[in-house]
């Protein structure tokens, strides 16, 4: 298995990995795939420039995503968003690399913590977080329109 940071060069792979998890899990992400669908260039760009963004590949694959950023308000903070395993490759310690890779990349940043916001019925992810010492802070919130119906929770790792 390979992890890796991607450039703006490498855009069209999280595309393609970005729209697969929508469509595969669309209860996981407050971004529909209608709305990922209809992005122009500039946005899939801009995407990938304003969020660090690890692919994880499999014999030259593409099978997992995760992103983050450094919190605006709290530059000691990550946070992060959209983890996604492709289901072929779940089982296969995707997930796991992903979030080691983050851990490490925030240690380097010598940044105090991470934050993260999952979906309550999420299991496997609430899982897997638990895994690594990701504990509840107390936040929890609606995901926005239309699927306001889902709740999630905010956990924190602190480094």
């Amino acid at each position: 298995m390979k992890i890796e940071i991607i450039t703006t060069e490498e855009t069209l792979r999280f595309k393609k990995i970005r729209l697969e998890s929508l469509k595969e899990s669309p209860d996981a992400f407050g971004t529909t795939f209608d709305q990922a669908s209809s992005w122009d260039d500039e946005n899939w760009v801009a995407q990938v420039k304003n969020l660090v963004t690890f692919l994880a590949s499999i014999d030259g694959e593409d099978v997992g995503v995760v992103r983050t950023v450094v919190d605006k308000d709290d530059p000691s903070v990550a946070w992060i968003i959209s983890m996604w395993t492709s289901p072929k490759a779940r089982g296969k310690k995707v997930g796991s690399s992903l979030i080691e890779a983050i851990i490490e990349w925030a240690r380097g940043k010598d940044l105090k913590s991470i934050k993260l916001d999952v979906v309550d019925s999420n299991a496997a992810a609430i899982g897997l977080y638990e895994k690594y010492g990701f504990q509840k802070n107390g936040v929890i919130s609606r995901f926005p329109e239309p699927r306001d119906h889902l709740t999630e929770h905010q956990r924190e790792l602190k480094l």
